[in-house]
């Protein structure tokens, strides 16, 4: 599993609480797709953090 944020036209509802809603996504958010399935998964954000990364870096070969 890798994460991405559907950037820039699907922004996280947490991303725009209190903000301009005309604001585009950002790569950034995507600690709020981390978090979300850290809690479907049942598991830690540092455990997603360090799974995703290193399938990113398999993917990409780096």
């Amino acid at each position: 599993m890798v994460l991405e944020t559907d950037s820039p036209y699907l922004i996280p509802p947490q991303a725009v609480a209190g903000s301009d809603p005309t604001t585009r996504n950002e790569p950034v958010f995507v600690r709020f797709v981390a978090k979300e399935v850290a809690r479907i998964k049942g598991v830690s954000l540092d455990e997603v953090g360090e799974i995703t990364t290193k399938n990113a870096k398999r993917l990409l070969r780096i």
